[in-house]
């Protein structure tokens, strides 16, 4: 993680870095720089950049502070996510790879000093065991206390301290309802033109014998940066810009953690209350709105990552009349057996995704057909007033 090294003139770099963070262009400035390690992906930058700043707001609605990005392997995703944590402080940030469930159990059990309150916890490449087991649960919302099975049958009782900015990367992440509900997401496609740029990226720093660094000055900036409660005066205003539909319930609260999180990173430029706290204002609300929408294709639906793929797989009947039958798209896609596709159907239709007709083939033969619901465009309306 960057970090101020020894050596280097504290006062100078503090009243510039102070100048920087009041700048109006701060957030994109530090894409500008992110762009140094991390080819192309501006939406997925601006996404986990912006998500990662919920260390620096106290009163955030803690239980959907969660990011999972996810991907194919070696598209790049914990190259990408660890690029962009790293221009937070070093002990503001705890990461980990591929950590075991007894490891996650038991960490800073009994440590009465340890809080992970202000802290981002990156695990790299989780398992679904360690996802969906109580602990990570516990740790994902606002509880403080998870209850354990010990050698198979004794129950213990562990203190979780505090609530972390979680960030995960896994390739074939399968969430269990639980988790999937307190989870955002985001995923790396990778275009042909990007693994070009990429190559070209690693030749360069292989010219210059290392890879570029993050300039200091900037580096510090999120040194500077403090805890902070926000407040959103005109969030009664917000309800009607979504749609009213039931997936917005998912999406509302995260909409707003997201607003608060852009009046933290910009705290040296936002105003307070005679409470203390931030006032958030319409540049945090147009930074959200456009980091909400990138998510939201994923998220409103309330699938997963591999159901995600088998829709987009059923959605390509609307090309023709738009009905099928499980048999045909089994036929189409046989790489999924039929009892799979049998489930994924089915729970597609339990979120209204789907529509069924029995097709009556001849007098005595009737044949369940199903077909892709229109669906519903998720737009954002931000009004000047």
């Amino acid at each position: 993680m960057a970090e101020v090294k020894k050596g280097w003139d504290l006062d100078k770099y503090n009243n510039e870095s102070k100048e920087l963070v009041k700048d109006v262009n701060f957030f994109d400035i530090v894409i500008d720089e992110l762009n140094k390690k991390v080819v192309d992906e501006i939406p997925t930058k601006k996404t986990i950049l912006l998500n990662s700043c919920g260390i620096y707001v106290e009163n955030s609605d803690k239980e959907k502070n969660n990011l999972i990005v996810e991907g194919p392997p070696a598209i790049g995703k914990s190259h990408i996510t660890g690029k962009i944590i790293d221009i937070f402080p070093n002990n503001l940030v705890v990461w980990r790879t591929r950590i075991s469930k007894t490891a996650l159990t038991y960490w800073h059990h009994g440590d009465e000093k340890w809080t992970w309150d202000g802290k981002i916890l990156y695990l790299e490449d989780i398992s679904n065991d360690v996802l969906n087991c109580d602990v990570f649960k516990v740790m994902m919302s606002e509880g403080s206390k998870a209850e354990i099975t010990v050698d198979g049958h004794k129950t213990m009782t562990l203190n979780i301290k505090g609530k972390p900015q979680v960030i995960l990367t896994a390739a074939e992440a399968n969430p269990n309802a639980q988790i999937l509900s307190r989870l955002d997401s985001v995923e790396l496609e990778g275009k042909e033109n990007q693994f070009i740029g990429i190559r070209k990226f690693q030749a360069e720093n292989a010219k210059r014998g290392k890879g570029l660094e993050y300039e200091s000055v900037v580096v510090n900036c999120f040194n500077l940066l403090k805890r902070v409660k926000v407040i959103i005066p005109f969030a009664d205003k917000l309800v009607d810009i979504f749609p009213n539909v039931v997936e917005m319930n998912r999406v509302f609260p995260r909409f707003l953690n997201l607003i608060k999180n852009s009046c933290a990173l910009h705290q040296f430029q936002r105003k307070k209350d005679k409470n203390g706290y931030y006032l958030a204002e319409k540049k945090d609300l147009e930074l959200a709105s456009e980091v909400i929408k990138y998510m939201h294709q994923y998220q409103v639906i309330g699938l997963s990552r591999k159901q995600m793929k088998k829709y987009d797989l059923v959605k390509e009947w609307i090309d023709s009349d738009g009905w099928f039958t499980k048999e045909e798209m089994h036929s189409k896609n046989p790489i999924v057996s039929l009892v799979s596709w049998n489930n994924v159907i089915n729970e597609m239709a339990e979120k209204g995704l789907l529509e069924c007709r029995m097709d009556k083939r001849d007098l005595y033969n009737k044949q369940e057909q199903w077909r892709v619901k229109k669906e519903r465009p998720i737009e954002i309306v931000i009004k000047d007033n």
